[in-house]
């Protein structure tokens, strides 16, 4: 038994409504205004649905293919292009294989996934607020368009899962950030970069804002009105706790690695770094105020932490020749392969139990009840007692 069950039967639910040929485009309209769980993250599912019914396979493979396997490759993409402005070198095979096994082996976008999350579909439009954020400051042009792609992309984080909020805060701080540093480094032409960088903000405000009251009023009211700290009290725990656990998750090595490379991106004004760091410890800071984040919940977190460990990783490889990257590479592999094994192997953690402390701590074993069979039938029975006559 892999999945969280919320979502997967929701995604039975309106995958038969699709069939069936009923009004399910008013449901899902409806879900996205109303409902703290809606539809929209399932709805992209449904060739799997097509492909393999109702199945739990169906359903976890379509969240692996529709939308984590995509989140890698964007997130390898953002990452690679954080290296211009500090080398001109192309990207070896060698470094290449490096940064891929480091970021598609990573358990803790995996965890989630294998889970039934469908949660991980907020990092594409994260992603591309990204892409956005990094690299439209290059030209300033359009900045009214690019402004409103960018705050369509948040909303569209907010849409699939409300907590994004949190990272929605995190990467438009991030990108004003960078943009500020970029206003303060130019001398020529500061009022009209200036100028053009407040259209964006204008912009992506007026957007996220226009698409947020217009089609998800009920649930932005409920949002800005609901203690969600206190109706949260009993998954909270102390801030250095929650600390330690998010480091541990990451792997020590790892978080050394994210500090060399968040440090070495600011000092070096590496916009890719500045706004992806910047993200990813407000959206945790913001998000543990509330309650300590579960598997899902991390996924943003880890995903604007990868840029800054990529960054050290390829600035190593600038700096050894091809032996020196050949030896990087077998100790990548190793850590990503072993990591990865530890966090869905029962067997593999126990064996390697000794190391575990330098690995990530991502724990998602196959969840395995002896008397499932019988709490289902239990669980039937409980709803046809409570059932209206």
């Amino acid at each position: 038994m892999w999945d969280w069950g919320a979502y997967f039967n929701l995604y039975r639910t309106l995958m038969q409504q699709m069939v069936e040929g009923a009004n399910w485009v008013q449901w899902l309209f409806l879900s996205i205004e109303n409902d703290d769980y809606n539809l929209s993250p399932v709805v992209g599912l449904a060739p799997f649905y097509a492909a393999c019914g109702a199945s739990r396979f169906g359903y976890i493979a379509g969240i692996t293919f529709t939308y984590m396997l995509p989140a890698i490759f964007l997130l390898i993409t953002i990452s690679i292009l954080g290296r211009r402005g500090s080398s001109d070198r192309k990207i070896g095979l060698l470094t290449f294989t490096q940064i891929y096994l480091f970021v598609f082996m990573n358990p803790s976008f995996w965890a989630p996934t294998l889970r039934g999350y469908p949660d991980v579909v907020g990092l594409l439009p994260l992603g591309i607020a990204t892409l956005i954020a990094v690299h439209w400051p290059r030209s300033m042009r359009k900045p009214l368009l690019y402004g409103l792609l960018f705050g369509a992309s948040l909303w569209f984080a907010l849409m699939f899962r409300r907590w994004y909020a949190y990272s929605i805060i995190g990467i438009g701080l991030g990108a004003f950030v960078a943009f500020s540093i970029t206003v303060v480094s130019e001398r020529e032409k500061r009022n009209s970069v200036a100028q053009r960088q407040l259209y964006f903000i204008i912009a992506a405000a007026i957007a996220a804002g226009s698409l947020a009251f217009f089609l998800q009023h009920n649930m932005l009211i409920r949002a800005l009105t609901m203690p969600y700290g206190e109706m949260h009290a009993a998954y909270q725990m102390p801030f250095e706790i929650q600390a330690v656990a998010l480091i541990q998750r990451m792997g020590y090595p790892v978080f050394a690695i994210f500090v060399v490379g968040t440090v070495l991106g600011a000092c070096e004004r590496n916009r890719t770094i500045i706004v992806c760091s910047t993200a990813s410890i407000l959206t945790y800071v913001l998000f543990s105020r509330t309650q300590a984040p579960g598997y899902q919940h991390i996924l943003p977190i880890f995903f604007w932490a990868t840029p800054a460990c990529v960054y050290v990783l390829m600035r190593v490889n600038d700096g050894i020749g091809r032996y020196g990257q050949g030896v990087t590479t077998a100790v990548v592999a190793i850590f990503a392969f072993v990591g990865f094994a530890s966090a869905f192997s029962p067997h593999a953690a126990e064996k390697i139990e000794p190391f575990e402390r330098v690995l990530p701590q991502v724990k998602a074993f196959p969840l395995q009840l002896s008397i499932y069979p019988q709490l289902m039938s239990m669980i039937g029975e409980l709803k046809n007692i409570v059932k209206p006559g």
